[in-house]
């Protein structure tokens, strides 16, 4: 029994059990078990193994109280990785077989060999106002709607669009006031035109074709010419609301 301040040099201690209460300075330690709880209170760093097949078990939880957790090798869960709803992870790169996620994902560029499902209650997929996304096939199962009125093209002068597909519905043409053109099949199939200007904003919105015929104001087409396949003309709305295709 050593009490006080005294330095004591051993080279083996056999016992069961061993009290230190002031410092204990070792060159190495070996252990077969600890049974009970470690607590390093004091200031310092502790470091584990010096070999990079040195395994290091714990079979309850690791609690990191503040400070950070830095992995210089790879960090590998057999079951899964989990945090708070405040927690923030930055990865290099990410691969899983499925990936869940019950908040918003913001990044650069995503690659998806699968589907890219979307199961929020606004099923939304933003970016900002610089973004381009790239699509091979696109299936929309909602409306697709501009973020602004009369902002953007669909196509452009040097991408136009090579079939438009509608089924049996309409074009509707659109001025400053509102829609002010109507673009529709009639009972033979054959393409009508009428002026809507004239209809209230709720009939222009919910009147159906036949509605529209026997309401709105039946316009013509004028065209400085037709009849040459290769010719290419302007369509646009006369101050009398009619589709004019002559030059200008």
């Amino acid at each position: 029994l050593f009490s006080g301040n005294e330095n004591v040099n051993f080279s083996q201690i056999t016992g069961s059990t061993a009290l230190i209460s002031g410092r204990l300075t070792v060159g190495e330690v070996f252990t077969q078990y600890v049974s009970s709880s470690v607590l390093v209170e004091s200031s310092g760093s502790t470091k584990l193994g010096n070999e990079s097949t040195d395994l290091h078990q714990v079979t309850g939880s690791m609690s990191i109280l503040s400070g950070s957790l830095t992995l210089r090798g790879t960090a590998a869960a057999q079951e899964k990785v989990s945090g708070s709803a405040y927690s923030t992870g930055s990865f290099g790169r990410v691969e899983a077989t499925t990936l869940g996620l019950s908040g918003d994902i913001t990044y650069d560029d995503l690659t998806a060999t699968g589907n890219l499902v979307s199961t929020g209650d606004n099923k939304l997929i933003s970016g900002s106002a610089t973004s381009t996304g790239s699509f091979g096939h696109v299936i929309v199962g909602g409306h697709l709607v501009s973020t602004a009125s009369g902002s953007y093209d669909l196509g452009s002068v040097e991408r136009p669009w090579r079939d438009l597909h509608i089924i049996t519905s309409s074009i509707k043409l659109y001025s400053g006031d509102g829609e002010i053109g109507r673009l529709q099949l009639g009972t033979n199939n054959e393409l009508e035109f009428f002026d809507v200007s004239s209809l209230t904003s709720v009939q222009r919105k919910t009147f159906t074709p036949a509605q529209i015929r026997s309401n709105a104001t039946r316009k013509n087409f004028r065209g400085a010419q037709g009849g040459n396949p290769n010719a290419k003309i302007r369509i646009g709305i006369t101050g009398n609301q009619e589709i004019d295709t002559s030059a200008g």
